[in-house]
């Protein structure tokens, strides 16, 4: 039976969907709601919510650990508690596949994570820099694991659940370039504290790197273009 191809246009949309998605989440590595205000008000509490994809070197492979974060902002310098979840190696099964027309027609090993896990962290963030511009902390976590999956080779999967327990610190800097969007790198390392064998496969540096969009800050930027705008049209 001969498969069905994909129209050039439906293809074409599939394309720049798929690549600005992979650039949204490679790219946002900031808090969205964090510190909605700015320094200038000075509120000693905020929210906190980030998505938060790491880049890594598993077995000499870069690798993304995907995941996000939340909690609370506190402190008059932006001290940071927050409850995170991370996981590695959901997106295998898709990215797999290269896909031609609606079916797929073969594999990409290279594509293979060599582990699938899951892991929910506590960590701290110690701030050292917080200005309306600056904002450089010092991240501390503590987390909680399993790995589900270990490919062995190129595709073989070696079943069984392997519980650990990791610690991670490192360095964190945004800059606004306005009150609504910034940019920021992070850096640190990753120690699983229990499995010695699991540690060989999953400890390791991290690090990444994008732009952060604050939302509520954009909201009320908005807000006030919008007013100012509208009163400008009412003074005429």
């Amino acid at each position: 039976m001969p498969s069905r191809e994909m129209p050039g246009k439906s293809r074409k949309k599939l394309f720049w969907f798929v690549h600005l998605l992979g650039l949204y989440a490679w790219g946002v590595d900031a808090p969205l709601l964090a510190q909605a205000d700015t320094t200038e008000k000075q509120s000693n509490f905020g929210l906190v919510a980030s998505l938060d994809f790491r880049r890594t070197n598993l077995k000499d492979r870069l690798t993304i650990i995907n995941g996000a974060v939340g909690g609370i902002r506190f402190g008059q310098r932006g001290h940071m508690l927050l409850l995170g979840y991370h996981w590695l190696g959901y997106d295998a099964p898709t990215r797999l596949i290269n896909w031609r027309g609606w079916l797929p027609h073969s594999l990409n090993p290279t594509a293979i994570t060599t582990t699938d896990a899951r892991f929910v962290s506590l960590s701290y963030w110690y701030p050292i820099v917080r200005t309306n511009h600056w904002f450089i902390s010092l991240p501390v976590e503590l987390g909680y694991g399993g790995e589900t999956t270990r490919y062995i080779g190129s595709i073989a999967p070696e079943p069984g659940v392997t519980r650990f327990q990791l610690a991670q610190a490192g360095v964190f800097c945004n800059y606004r370039l306005v009150s609504w969007l910034g940019v920021s790198a992070r850096g640190g390392y990753r120690q699983v504290l229990d499995d010695p064998a699991f540690s060989q496969r999953f400890s390791g540096l991290y690090y990444s790197y994008g732009l952060g969009f604050y939302l509520v800050p954009a909201y009320y930027s908005f807000r006030d273009w919008r007013r100012k705008r509208l009163k400008k049209k009412s003074s005429h």
